[in-house]
């Protein structure tokens, strides 16, 4: 068996430098297209099932790559994500966040 881990495209709240949400959406481009048919090409005939975490982004990724229908979302997927906090926010503003909270960044519950 192989395993394949497939990174979500770009989104637009990345582009603009603030965090992403669950709602964050994807940036379907020329760019985004081709990269999406080479990977699907790498992949074309390898894949018997696919799977996807809830949010918009990586919903969006996974109908691109197998089609709608054609993967499973798994709605207890946990993902590390930017605490709630700096959703929306600069890249200035989460900068300055993560060098006040330093340590509790590697705090397994944080």
């Amino acid at each position: 068996m192989k395993l394949y881990l497939i990174r979500h495209c770009k989104t637009k709240d990345l582009q603009n430098g603030v965090t992403q949400s669950d709602k964050s959406e994807i940036i379907v481009n020329e760019t985004t297209a081709e990269m999406i048919a080479d990977v699907r090409d790498r992949i074309r005939g390898k894949v018997d099932r696919a799977f996807c975490s809830p949010t918009v982004r990586t919903r969006q990724t996974a109908e691109l790559l197998f089609g709608k229908g054609n993967y499973e979302v798994l709605d207890n997927t946990y993902e590390y994500l930017h605490p709630t906090a700096l959703i929306g926010k600069s890249n200035e503003k989460k900068a300055k966040y993560y060098e006040k909270h330093k340590e509790d960044k590697y705090d397994p519950m944080w």
